[in-house]
């Protein structure tokens, strides 16, 4: 399968737009099309080979397609696809265009500055009042044989509002919808395609826009969480999303970047949406009494913070809790980094999160990701993340973040580095001598407490009369404008980020023995 539509234009031979082009109806009503059927009807239609006619669709219209689904089965992708371009061809290289199929996947063409946003999907294929028994795609994949496809795309004002039910073999019924910022106005082109299927009794038909008179908000990206104290919440820029219920019977999506969002009341969950002037109530579930992990003034310094450190044997697979971030956004860099060091906290490597990193052992890395670097930054805010750090037992080292960013879009970043312990490319003598830490900046993390005793949240130590406490790897005096922290070399450190071992924390009255664990 192709990820994007210029790749897919580059591997196929393009047929004549003018014979692809329908005897289209200008005023509103049926549109007359070539042919009622798409692709073989063996199912063996390969990919981009067989399309319907296109159908121009001008501005404050309605294009409605309607037609029954066969497919192979092989894959949840062998069904119906549709395209929408501001070109009048099936040639979507360099025009401003998307694709989406029926398993609530799609993309975009790399040109123009409104790229595809997988955050302005929107589906109920999971919901719980769905009567599917197990997995959905086992039951996807077989009741797409012989379903029935109603299908709309919508131009209104630059925006191509898009959306489908389908009615499924078994009788239930399935909707999607999806939303894309144009870049110019004026005429989309629209057309149906298919690849391991085939499509039958095909008609289409043109009428006016719908309305978009009922606002609601239909989902979040989640629960957002509240560190302790917090009785209100900032909305991360994207995270709730608004839909329109149009006069037609489909839920339409609102393009996020269109809706404002209050803050949210940190007990209830409550909080209000505006779209051109319509303002309509909403709620999200709140994970409230977080602890956080750096400023929360959004103003931490780089490498000022560490975690503890956590050693991955040779072997050994390392996986971080879940934590949820809070980001300014400003730059790609706000956010938790990965920093891989040994013993002597020397560095193999510092890997952020933005496909970046650098190091003794970065040289020769070899890193992976699928962010969409258009709605990155703005996106940072409000992600659930999760680090998996493996040792490999060769001199190397993986690491994989997992993120499912402010908007509820699930991406991830990975690297493998080397465990080189200085710039002539030397290997570590000592495989298990690797250890994860976690730095940040111009962000922080919050987190669940833990229910047992561990270094994120350790008992406070009182030893002669002294008050300690002892957090996540660093130590705090209450009450104390000054102290020290020397460790049991006699050598004075900072009081962040230590490493597990005892130290001894003085003030100029008293001093305690405490232990990092």
């Amino acid at each position: 399968m192709f990820n994007n539509v210029t790749t897919l234009c580059r591997r196929t031979a393009f047929i004549s737009a003018a014979a692809l082009c329908s005897q289209f109806a200008m005023a509103d009503g049926t549109v007359t099309l070539s042919s009622t059927t798409v692709g073989s009807s063996d199912n063996s239609t390969a990919w981009w080979s067989a399309f319907s006619d296109l159908v121009e669709v001008q501005d404050g219209k309605c294009l409605t397609f309607e037609f029954t689904n066969h497919t192979s089965q092989a894959g949840n992708y062998n069904n119906f696809i549709y395209a929408v371009s501001t070109a009048n061809s099936t040639t979507l290289d360099g025009t401003d265009a998307f694709v989406r199929r029926a398993d609530n996947f799609g993309w975009g063409t790399t040109s123009g500055t409104n790229y595809y946003d997988a955050a302005n999907a929107w589906t109920d294929f999971f919901s719980q009042g769905l009567n599917v028994a197990g997995d959905f795609w086992a039951w996807f994949r077989p009741n797409m044989e012989g379903a029935t496809v109603k299908l709309s795309v919508v131009n209104k004002g630059g925006v191509a509002y898009t959306a489908f039910t389908i009615t499924a073999a078994d009788g239930n019924k399935i909707s999607n919808s999806y939303t894309q910022n144009l870049q110019t106005t004026g005429s989309l082109y629209a057309f149906l395609t298919t690849e391991g299927g085939h499509l039958t009794n095909v008609e289409a038909s043109i009428a006016d826009a719908p309305s978009f008179s009922n606002l609601a908000v239909a989902s979040t990206a989640g629960s957002l969480w509240a560190a302790e104290g917090e009785t209100t919440v900032t909305m991360p820029q994207h995270f709730a999303q608004c839909t329109y219920q149009g006069s037609d019977g489909f839920t339409y999506v609102v393009s996020r970047d269109a809706a404002s969002l209050s803050d949210v009341n940190a007990s209830t969950g409550a909080f209000t949406a505006t779209v051109d002037d319509v303002t309509v109530n909403g709620s999200v579930e709140v994970k409230a009494g977080c602890k956080a992990f750096g400023a929360t003034d959004l103003s931490q310094a780089w490498l000022a913070l560490f975690t503890d450190d956590a050693q991955v044997k040779s072997g050994e697979t390392y996986v971080s809790a879940e934590c949820f971030v809070r980001s300014s956004g400003s730059a790609n860099w706000m956010f938790p980094a990965v920093v891989l060091r040994n013993s002597e906290e020397t560095v193999y490597a510092i890997c952020r999160i933005d496909n970046y990193g650098w190091g003794n052992g970065y040289d020769g890395t070899k890193n992976t990701s699928d962010w969409n670097w258009t709605y990155f930054k703005s996106r940072l805010d409000g992600s659930l993340v999760k680090a998996t750090v493996t040792n490999n037992a060769d001199g190397t080292a993986t690491i994989r973040i997992d993120v499912v960013d402010g908007a509820g879009v699930s991406h991830y970043q990975t690297y493998t580095v080397n465990l080189y312990v200085d710039e002539d490319k030397t290997i570590a003598s000592d495989l298990d001598d690797l250890f994860v830490t976690f730095t940040l900046e111009g962000s922080y993390v919050l987190y669940e407490a833990p229910s047992s005793e561990t270094a994120i949240d350790a008992p406070e130590a009182e030893t002669s009369g002294l008050k300690v406490i002892v957090r996540r790897g660093e130590v705090s005096v209450p009450g104390a404008d000054n102290f020290t922290v020397v460790d049991l070399n006699g050598r004075r450190v900072a009081p962040q980020g230590l490493k597990p071992g005892l130290y001894v924390v003085a003030t100029a009255d008293a001093s305690a023995i405490v232990a990092v664990k």
